[in-house]
């Protein structure tokens, strides 16, 4: 005869707790009454994102747009952004370094390296982030100086019109009170990465330096 037996499957489903600072304070990401889209250093690496346009292309209800073709771009959250290309215009989302609002639009292309976390904030932020955040706040976190050990990377990289992209850091502790850390990236490139609509000729050669020097301070008694 043919005895058939009864199975049992299982699965378990694990999710990865992410902690932010958008309000300031560090919370699990599902805790927090806000709409918020984190990536973390591996994310970034992962999508080569070199600055906060590439990591916009995965973000819903977000826009990039740099029409100008000169480096001062136009964010939009949720349909909302400032349409003008004057670099002393103050964009309506708010863009922060480590906790410090950066001035100009402009600031939105720089490139993006060495960091610990992206956050960005969906809907007017004005109550925590204060002046231009009526779209949003875009908060870039960046790697603190390690108190244990020593730790750095160097990556290059090569891609279309003979872009370079290099980035190195090293850091670690300089005493038991003192840590350090030193961070930058150069990206060059050949001409041709904008197309223009009015003649037959192209611009956008790139050259980018960017460098980041850190030091912490654990006080004692």
């Amino acid at each position: 005869g043919l005895t058939l037996l009864p199975t049992t499957a299982s699965a378990q489903l694990i999710i990865e707790e992410v902690i932010v600072t958008a309000q300031k304070r560090e919370q699990n990401i599902q805790d927090i009454g806000v709409a918020v889209s984190a990536f973390s250093s591996e994310d970034l690496n992962k999508l080569g994102a070199d600055n906060v346009h590439e990591v916009l292309d995965f973000v819903p209800g977000t826009g990039f747009y740099d029409v100008t073709g000169g480096g001062v771009p136009v964010i939009v959250i949720r349909g909302v952004g400032l349409q003008n290309f004057r670099v002393n215009d103050t964009p309506t989302t708010a863009i922060y370094v480590d906790d410090v609002y950066q001035t100009s639009v402009a600031l939105a292309s720089s490139t993006l390296f060495d960091l610990e976390r992206l956050e960005m904030l969906k809907g007017p932020q004005g109550g925590l982030y204060g002046r231009n955040a009526i779209g949003g706040a875009i908060q870039l976190i960046s790697r603190r100086p390690n108190f244990e050990e020593t730790d750095g990377y160097v990556t290059i990289g090569y891609g279309q019109y003979n872009r370079i992209e290099t980035e190195a850091a090293v850091g670690g502790p300089l005493s038991d009170q003192i840590a350090m850390r030193v961070s930058g990236r150069v990206v060059t490139s050949d001409d041709t990465y904008f197309h223009s609509v009015t003649g037959n000729f192209d611009h956008g050669e790139e050259e980018k330096i960017s460098l980041r020097g850190q030091f912490s301070i654990r006080p004692t008694d």
